[in-house]
C-alpha cells in the first residue's frame, strides 16, 4: 500500500515525516489491532534513534507526553459502559444523555488531536534527516500491514 492510499503526502519513499509519527503513535495507542505490533515497531525506533555522540535524539519527556495524549484518544466517556443488560431506570437515563456523552468524546477527540499533532511536530524538529531506512536498522517496518480479509465484518 502506497502512502498515498495510507491517506499520507506523497514525498520521498524513504522520508519519515509528521503524518508517520502520527499514524505510528496512534496505532500503538489504540489502533487496530493488526496495526498496534507495526506502531508500537516504529515508535520504538524513533526512541532508540541517536545523534553522532550517541545521544538521545528525542527529547523524552516530550515523546512521552506525544505517547500518553494518543492514549486518551477515543476512550469512551460513559458511566454505562460495559453494561450488556440494563433495568429500564438505567435506560432511560441513558437516552437522555447518550447524545451529550457522543458530543463530549467528539469535542475532547478534537482538542487531543490538535494536541497530539502539536507534540509530534515537535519531535519531528528533533528528527530531522531521519529516513525510514534508518528507522528500519532499528527494527521498524516502512509499510503498514494491510486490513486481514474480513476485517470490516467483525464487531469489536
Amino acid at each position: 500500500m502506497t502512502r498515498g492510499e495510507q491517506g499520507f503526502p506523497e514525498g520521498p519513499a524513504d522520508e519519515f515525516v509528521l503524518s508517520d509519527l502520527v499514524a505510528a503513535t496512534s496505532a500503538l495507542a489504540g489502533g487496530p489491532h493488526y496495526l498496534q505490533g507495526w506502531g508500537e515497531a516504529v515508535i520504538d525506533a524513533v526512541e532508540r534513534m541517536t545523534d553522532e555522540r550517541g545521544n538521545s535524539r528525542v527529547d523524552r519527556p516530550l515523546f512521552e507526553t506525544m505517547k500518553n495524549t494518543a492514549r486518551h484518544l477515543h476512550q469512551t466517556i460513559t458511566p454505562f459502559q460495559g453494561m450488556l443488560e440494563a433495568p429500564r431506570s438505567i435506560i432511560e437515563v441513558y437516552q437522555t444523555h447518550s447524545r451529550a456523552l457522543r458530543d463530549l468524546v467528539v469535542a475532547r477527540d478534537k482538542v487531543l488531536t490538535a494536541v497530539l499533532e502539536d507534540l509530534a511536530a515537535r519531535v519531528m524538529d528533533h528528527l530531522q534527516g531521519v529516513s525510514w531506512r534508518d528507522l528500519e536498522t532499528l527494527g521498524a517496518v516502512h509499510q503498514q500491514p494491510p486490513r486481514p480479509a474480513g476485517y470490516d465484518d467483525l464487531e469489536f
